[in-house]
């Protein structure tokens, strides 16, 4: 078996921040090949929530978090961005982003590109 492997980098490591403040999280990757990044929530005695993705360039939201305080930006292919806007108590949470390789979206693109 093979395996495409890359560490996926993360900034800021930690912050602290008042109520009604916005932060903002960057994610880094170095696969050009890797087409998705994935933004999880993680807060202390529940399970690693899923925020939402940035699949190339196009930003989707899991729909309890859609409309919400987030936003979600950047080229997947290399980087993204998580935005979280009037930060409250509900927010303080450790934030993880992971990057993969999607086929059936890559595919669409070539489409798109090669058919008009």
């Amino acid at each position: 078996k093979t395996c495409i492997c890359s560490k996926v980098h993360q900034s800021p490591s930690d912050l602290i921040k008042s109520r009604g403040d916005s932060v903002e999280l960057y994610c880094q990757h170095n696969i050009s090949s890797y087409n998705v990044i994935l933004w999880y929530k993680s807060r202390v005695e529940q399970e690693l929530t899923l925020l939402g993705n940035l699949v190339m360039s196009t930003d989707s939201y899991v729909p309890a978090f859609k409309d919400k305080n987030i936003i979600i930006k950047g080229n997947a292919i290399k980087d993204g961005t998580l935005t979280i806007k009037d930060l409250s108590v509900k927010d303080n949470a450790v934030y993880f982003c992971a990057s993969l390789y999607n086929l059936i979206t890559h595919q669409s693109e070539l489409e798109k590109q090669n058919y008009p």
